[in-house]
C-alpha cells in the first residue's frame, strides 16, 4: 500500500516543486516568445536566404562573360552593366598584381595584399573580403580600379582592348543602365531571358533578396532547368514604378506598363513580384495567375508558384489540380500534359501512370502529384513536364 504524505511533507514538496519550477516555467515562456517572433518574422518577411556563396558564384559568372561578350565585340566597343551583389558588399577593386600595383591606394586593399597574388578582383564586405580571379580583365591605367556599391548592385562601364576588357567604375547616376543582371550566361540573343519587376515593395533589398531566392532556390535547384541554366539569363529592374496592379480573388496588373517597364532589359518572360504581407494573406488568400508571357507572383505564397506560372507560359502546361468552375471549356489537345483515360501521351515514359484529375475530372494526369498539381507537396515536375519543358528550352543557347 502506497505511503501517504502528511501536510508537513506535502507542504515541502510543493514550495520545492514551485522553486525548481519557475526557471523552468521562465524557460518555457521565453522560448514560446522566441518562437512566436520567429513566426512573425517568417510571416511578415518570408525570405529564404541565399547563401553568400552562391551569390559570389552568381557574380563571377556572370561579370565574366559580360567581361568576355565585350572584349568580342572588338577593340573601343563599350557596353555598360549592373550586376547584383550579396548584401553588404560595399567596394569592388579590379587590378593587376604588378610593379604598377598600388596597393596603398586604398586602405581595405592595402590590409588585404597578401592574398592578391594570384586573383585580380576582391570585393569588400565590411571586415571580410572574397577574392576571385576574372579570366578577360584588363585594368587599364588606373591600378587598381575600385569601385563602391549601391543597393546590392556595382554598375561599370567596360571597354574592349581586343582580347580583354577594361572596367572602369560607372557612377550610379550616370547610368542609363536600369538593368541589373542577377546570373548571366550569355548573348540575351541565344538565352531564355527572364526578368523581374517588383510592385509594392518599400526597399529595394527586399525585393533584390526575394529575386534571389526565386533564381537561386527555385529554378537553379529544379529541373529541368537546373541541367540548363546555362542557357538562362535572369535579371531585376529596382524602379517600384506603378504597375496598375489590382488586388481580388488573382493579382492582375496593367500589361502595356508591364511592358514598358520591362524594355529595359532583355525578356523572354516577365515576373511581377507583388510585396504581401503572410498574416494579410492567411486572412484574405490572393491567388498568383499568368497570362501572355506574363507571371504575377504572391511573394506570401509558396515560392514554388513562381516557376508553376511559368509551367503554363512557358511550356503551356494545365494544371494538374481540378478547377472545374473556372475551366468551363478545357481542349485537352492544347494541353501536353493532360490526356484521356488511354493516358496514350506517356505511354512510352518511365515512371509514369494514369491518375484521375487534370484540371477537371474527366481527364488525367501521369503522376500522382507534381508542381503542376500542389507545389507545397511536391518540388518537381515530374518525368513527362520536365520532358516537355526541354522541349521547350532546347531551342536556347
Amino acid at each position: 500500500m502506497k505511503k501517504r504524505a502528511n501536510r508537513g511533507d506535502a507542504a515541502k514538496k510543493k514550495v520545492k516543486g514551485q522553486l525548481l519550477g519557475t526557471p523552468v516555467i521562465a524557460v518555457m515562456v521565453i522560448l514560446g516568445i522566441g518562437a512566436i517572433v520567429g513566426l512573425g518574422y517568417y510571416l511578415f518577411f518570408g525570405i529564404e536566404r541565399v547563401s553568400e556563396q552562391n551569390l559570389l558564384k552568381n557574380f563571377e559568372v556572370s561579370l565574366d562573360k559580360k567581361l568576355e561578350e565585350t572584349a568580342r565585340k572588338g577593340p573601343s566597343s563599350i557596353q555598360e552593366v549592373s550586376l547584383s551583389l550579396p548584401k553588404g558588399i560595399d567596394e569592388v577593386c579590379f587590378f593587376e598584381y604588378n610593379e604598377k600595383f598600388d596597393k596603398f591606394a586604398n586602405i581595405k586593399l592595402a590590409r588585404a595584399v597578401e592574398t592578391l597574388k594570384n586573383t585580380n578582383s576582391v570585393l569588400f564586405q565590411g571586415d571580410k573580403f572574397y577574392t576571385l580571379k576574372l579570366a578577360s580583365l584588363d585594368v587599364g591605367d588606373k591600378n587598381p580600379e575600385c569601385v563602391k556599391t549601391q543597393k546590392s548592385k556595382v554598375s561599370l562601364r567596360m571597354e574592349s582592348t581586343g582580347s580583354k576588357s577594361m572596367i572602369k567604375a560607372l557612377d550610379h547616376k550616370d547610368s542609363v543602365v536600369d538593368c541589373t543582371s542577377i546570373y548571366y550566361s550569355g548573348d540575351p540573343n541565344k538565352r531564355l531571358d527572364l526578368v523581374f519587376l517588383a510592385d509594392g515593395y518599400g526597399t529595394t533589398d527586399k525585393f533584390a533578396e526575394e529575386v534571389n531566392m526565386y533564381v537561386n532556390k527555385v529554378f537553379k535547384i529544379t529541373e529541368p532547368f537546373r541541367s540548363n541554366i546555362e542557357k538562362m539569363n535572369f535579371y531585376r529592374i529596382d524602379e517600384d514604378n506603378e504597375l496598375g496592379c489590382s488586388i481580388g480573388e488573382y493579382l492582375i496588373c496593367d500589361e502595356f506598363l508591364i511592358q514598358q517597364l520591362a524594355v529595359n532589359c532583355p525578356n523572354d518572360y516577365i515576373f511581377v513580384l507583388h510585396d504581401r504581407n503572410k498574416i494579410i494573406d492567411a486572412a484574405q488568400p490572393l491567388r498568383s495567375s499568368a497570362i501572355g508571357n506574363v507571371a504575377y507572383i504572391n511573394t506570401a505564397d509558396d515560392a514554388f508558384v513562381a516557376i508553376h506560372e511559368f509551367g503554363h507560359i512557358f511550356a503551356k502546361l494545365g494544371d494538374e489540380y481540378l478547377d472545374e468552375s473556372f475551366y468551363t471549356t478545357f481542349d485537352v489537345k492544347s494541353v501536353p500534359n493532360c490526356d484521356d483515360g488511354r493516358c496514350r501521351k506517356w505511354a512510352n515514359i518511365d515512371g509514369t501512370g494514369c491518375f484521375q484529375g487534370c484540371t477537371t475530372s474527366a481527364y488525367f494526369r501521369s503522376t500522382d502529384n507534381s508542381i503542376m498539381r500542389d507545389f507545397y507537396k511536391s518540388k518537381e515536375f515530374g518525368p513527362v513536364n520536365e520532358k516537355i519543358i526541354h522541349s521547350f528550352i532546347e531551342v536556347y543557347g
